[in-house]
């Protein structure tokens, strides 16, 4: 979560991502923390699906909606690599 939050900043993104770290959300465009269902639906769903399409294109699946799951099989290696992708997604929309 801290390294997709400090890879959004660091692109200039205006990205939210939030849960707990087996399950966590990422959403574009909020203009402060969504806390409520109109929060929520201030979200850009035009930068979400293209973060999402460039991730797929980069071998990281999660659910088209912006849920990440995070399991105990999941290495540090691919810890990095999930980053790695999310930095070039994040540069490439």
């Amino acid at each position: 979560m801290k390294g997709i939050r400090e890879l959004g900043a660091r692109s200039g993104k205006k990205l939210s991502v939030r849960g707990l770290p087996p399950c966590i959300h990422v959403s574009f465009g909020e203009p402060e923390e969504a806390t409520d269902y109109r929060t929520y639906a201030r979200r850009d769903v035009a930068a979400h699906d293209r973060f999402w399409e460039a991730l797929q294109d980069r071998g990281v699946r999660i659910v088209p909606e912006g849920t990440w799951f995070v399991s105990a099989a999941h290495r540090e290696e691919d810890v990095a690599q999930t980053l790695d992708a999310v930095a070039q997604a994040l540069t490439a929309t």
